[in-house]
């Protein structure tokens, strides 16, 4: 005899509750954090160059959430790069 398990809709409605409370909290922190940076710089991207290694050239905080920033204003990931893509990456003074 098989198992049925039934959701209340109080429970489907808090699980939603929860998680469009957590996603409105990161797009408040991106806009905060692109608010206090306004100094960028193009990068043209080089042969074996990654987010990663991109960002660690001039940032000395956090790098995924800055690897984060990247990719959401250019459009792209880390997979996508290609020599020669210019790229747009904010500085944080070291």
């Amino acid at each position: 005899m098989k198992k049925r398990y039934y959701l209340k809709k109080s429970k489907i409605l808090m699980f939603l509750l929860f998680i469009f409370i957590f996603n409105t909290g990161l797009v408040i922190q991106k806009e905060d954090f692109a608010k206090e940076n306004n100094n960028f710089v193009i990068y043209t991207v080089k042969q074996g160059d990654n987010l990663w290694n991109i960002v660690d050239k001039y940032n000395d905080g956090n790098k995924m959430k800055l690897i984060l920033e990247v990719e959401r204003i250019n459009k792209t990931t880390s997979e996508n790069l290609k020599p020669g893509d210019k790229l747009v990456v904010p500085v944080v003074s070291r």
